[in-house]
Protein backbone atom coordinates (compact mmCIF):
# COMPACT_ATOMS: atom_id res chain seq x y z
CA UNK A 1 0.00 0.00 0.00
CA UNK A 2 1.47 3.37 -1.00
CA UNK A 3 1.16 6.43 1.22
CA UNK A 4 1.98 9.91 0.05
CA UNK A 5 5.08 11.38 1.71
CA UNK A 6 2.98 13.83 3.73
CA UNK A 7 0.63 11.14 5.05
CA UNK A 8 3.35 8.99 6.67
CA UNK A 9 3.79 9.47 10.41
CA UNK A 10 7.27 8.81 11.77
CA UNK A 11 8.11 7.86 15.34
CA UNK A 12 11.78 7.77 16.30
CA UNK A 13 12.74 4.51 18.06
CA UNK A 14 16.03 3.36 19.67
CA UNK A 15 15.69 -0.26 18.46
CA UNK A 16 13.12 -2.85 17.49
CA UNK A 17 12.29 -6.02 15.58
CA UNK A 18 13.13 -6.51 11.91
CA UNK A 19 9.51 -6.95 10.83
CA UNK A 20 9.13 -4.75 7.76
CA UNK A 21 12.51 -3.06 8.25
CA UNK A 22 13.89 -1.22 5.26
CA UNK A 23 17.46 0.01 5.17
CA UNK A 24 19.92 1.66 2.84
CA UNK A 25 22.47 -0.47 1.04
CA UNK A 26 25.18 1.90 2.33
CA UNK A 27 24.62 0.59 5.87
CA UNK A 28 25.38 -2.94 4.73
CA UNK A 29 28.31 -1.68 2.64
CA UNK A 30 29.81 -0.23 5.84
CA UNK A 31 29.91 -3.78 7.18
CA UNK A 32 27.20 -3.27 9.77
CA UNK A 33 25.65 -6.69 10.14
CA UNK A 34 23.69 -8.55 12.81
CA UNK A 35 25.69 -10.64 15.25
CA UNK A 36 25.61 -14.05 13.53
CA UNK A 37 26.01 -15.99 16.79
CA UNK A 38 22.68 -14.65 18.08
CA UNK A 39 20.63 -16.66 15.56
CA UNK A 40 17.01 -15.54 15.26
CA UNK A 41 15.79 -14.59 18.72
CA UNK A 42 16.58 -11.06 19.95
CA UNK A 43 19.19 -10.59 17.21
CA UNK A 44 16.99 -7.94 15.60
CA UNK A 45 16.75 -5.87 18.77
CA UNK A 46 20.53 -6.03 19.26
CA UNK A 47 21.27 -5.17 15.62
CA UNK A 48 18.88 -2.23 15.47
CA UNK A 49 20.25 -1.00 18.79
CA UNK A 50 23.78 -1.14 17.32
CA UNK A 51 22.59 0.80 14.25
CA UNK A 52 21.04 3.44 16.49
CA UNK A 53 24.21 3.62 18.61
CA UNK A 54 26.21 4.20 15.42
CA UNK A 55 24.11 7.29 14.73
CA UNK A 56 21.70 5.74 12.25
CA UNK A 57 18.19 7.05 12.80
CA UNK A 58 15.44 4.45 13.12
CA UNK A 59 11.80 5.27 12.56
CA UNK A 60 8.57 3.41 13.02
CA UNK A 61 5.97 4.28 10.40
CA UNK A 62 2.92 4.40 12.64
CA UNK A 63 0.26 4.19 9.95
CA UNK A 64 1.73 1.23 8.05
CA UNK A 65 0.55 -2.28 8.82
CA UNK A 66 2.66 -5.41 8.57
CA UNK A 67 1.14 -8.85 8.25
CA UNK A 68 3.35 -11.20 10.21
CA UNK A 69 3.68 -14.74 8.87
CA UNK A 70 4.18 -16.16 12.38
CA UNK A 71 2.12 -15.69 15.50
CA UNK A 72 4.13 -14.61 18.52
CA UNK A 73 4.89 -17.79 20.47
CA UNK A 74 5.56 -15.81 23.63
CA UNK A 75 2.08 -14.28 23.79
CA UNK A 76 0.17 -17.55 24.23
CA UNK A 77 -1.01 -18.19 27.78
CA UNK A 78 -3.65 -20.70 28.74
CA UNK A 79 -3.84 -20.38 32.55
CA UNK A 80 -2.28 -18.67 35.55
CA UNK A 81 0.00 -21.66 36.06
CA UNK A 82 1.15 -21.79 32.48
CA UNK A 83 3.88 -19.85 30.79
CA UNK A 84 4.35 -19.68 27.01
CA UNK A 85 7.95 -20.69 27.48
CA UNK A 86 6.93 -24.08 28.90
CA UNK A 87 5.44 -25.08 25.55
CA UNK A 88 8.14 -23.58 23.30
CA UNK A 89 10.70 -25.80 21.65
CA UNK A 90 14.22 -26.22 23.03
CA UNK A 91 15.77 -24.05 20.30
CA UNK A 92 13.38 -21.15 20.97
CA UNK A 93 13.84 -21.41 24.72
CA UNK A 94 17.62 -21.53 24.56
CA UNK A 95 18.18 -18.78 22.00
CA UNK A 96 15.50 -16.42 23.29
CA UNK A 97 16.74 -16.58 26.89
CA UNK A 98 20.46 -16.69 26.11
CA UNK A 99 20.24 -13.78 23.66
CA UNK A 100 18.00 -11.72 25.92
CA UNK A 101 20.38 -12.11 28.87
CA UNK A 102 23.25 -11.10 26.57
CA UNK A 103 21.36 -8.05 25.26
CA UNK A 104 20.23 -6.94 28.70
CA UNK A 105 23.71 -7.36 30.20
CA UNK A 106 25.26 -5.50 27.25
CA UNK A 107 22.73 -2.71 26.83
CA UNK A 108 20.16 -2.18 29.57
CA UNK A 109 21.77 -3.35 32.80
CA UNK A 110 23.59 -0.74 34.85
CA UNK A 111 23.63 -2.64 38.15
CA UNK A 112 24.35 -6.34 37.84
CA UNK A 113 23.26 -7.06 41.40
CA UNK A 114 19.74 -5.75 40.74
CA UNK A 115 19.59 -7.61 37.43
CA UNK A 116 20.56 -10.87 39.14
CA UNK A 117 17.95 -10.26 41.87
CA UNK A 118 15.32 -9.74 39.15
CA UNK A 119 16.32 -13.00 37.47
CA UNK A 120 16.22 -14.79 40.81
CA UNK A 121 12.72 -13.41 41.53
CA UNK A 122 11.50 -14.35 38.06
CA UNK A 123 12.96 -17.85 38.34
CA UNK A 124 11.39 -18.36 41.77
CA UNK A 125 7.93 -17.57 40.38
CA UNK A 126 8.64 -19.70 37.30
CA UNK A 127 9.80 -22.56 39.55
CA UNK A 128 6.47 -22.53 41.38
CA UNK A 129 4.60 -22.54 38.06
CA UNK A 130 6.83 -25.35 36.76
CA UNK A 131 6.27 -27.37 39.92
CA UNK A 132 2.49 -26.95 39.80
CA UNK A 133 2.26 -27.62 36.05
CA UNK A 134 4.74 -30.51 35.92
CA UNK A 135 7.29 -28.60 33.83
CA UNK A 136 10.46 -28.99 35.91
CA UNK A 137 12.41 -30.40 32.97
CA UNK A 138 11.71 -27.26 30.92
CA UNK A 139 12.48 -25.10 33.96
CA UNK A 140 15.97 -26.64 34.14
CA UNK A 141 16.49 -25.88 30.43
CA UNK A 142 15.53 -22.26 31.10
CA UNK A 143 17.97 -22.10 33.99
CA UNK A 144 20.72 -23.55 31.76
CA UNK A 145 19.89 -20.97 29.07
CA UNK A 146 20.27 -18.13 31.57
CA UNK A 147 23.71 -19.45 32.52
CA UNK A 148 24.56 -19.73 28.81
CA UNK A 149 23.48 -16.10 28.41
CA UNK A 150 25.96 -14.97 31.05
CA UNK A 151 28.69 -17.10 29.41
CA UNK A 152 27.80 -15.63 25.99
CA UNK A 153 28.01 -12.15 27.50
CA UNK A 154 31.44 -12.83 29.02
CA UNK A 155 32.78 -14.16 25.71
CA UNK A 156 31.40 -11.28 23.63
CA UNK A 157 31.49 -8.17 25.82
CA UNK A 158 33.50 -5.31 24.44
Amino acid sequence: HYFGKDSVEYLSVPCGPYGGMLTRKSILNKGMRPMKDMILYFDDTKYTYDLSSAGIKLYLLTNCLIKDIDDSWSAIKTSKLSSPIFSAGDFKIHHTIRNRVFFEMTVTTTRKSIYIMNIFSFMLILFLKALLSNNLKVYLKILRSICDGFDFYEKNKK
